[in-house]
């Protein structure tokens, strides 16, 4: 995450994950239907997706590995470093579409007050 990154850079900060569980977060790749680029698209997500270019990631960006931790190679720091062991909190993304009028109005309430 950020925060690894801003302490390889020299700064008083560090990232821990709650003996519960860190919150389960994902970015994705995705192709756009109007992609006039499917096959290239499909190459690179094939390759980001190989364990050694998420150990990559992991080690130089700080993300957490989409893979299974064995397949990377990172040590007992590294991963630690990115992610944990410990089952993590799924957020409950299903909210989202079912509720979103009633997400929408809390989050406004609490950003205007």
């Amino acid at each position: 995450d950020v925060t690894g990154l801003a302490k390889a850079d020299g700064h008083p900060v560090r990232s821990t994950f709650p003996k519960e569980g860190g919150i389960l977060d994902s970015g994705c790749w995705a192709v756009s239907k109007a992609s006039q680029k499917l096959e290239e698209a499909h190459v690179f997500i094939d390759y980001m997706s190989q364990p050694e270019i998420q150990a990559l990631m992991s080690r130089k960006v700080g993300t957490a590995p989409t893979v299974k931790r064995e397949l990377t190679g990172l040590s007992d720091d590294e991963f630690a470093a990115v992610s944990s062991d410990i089952d993590p909190v799924v957020p409950r993304y299903d909210l989202y579409q079912n509720r979103s009028d009633w997400l929408n109005q809390k989050w406004t309430e609490l950003i205007v007050g």
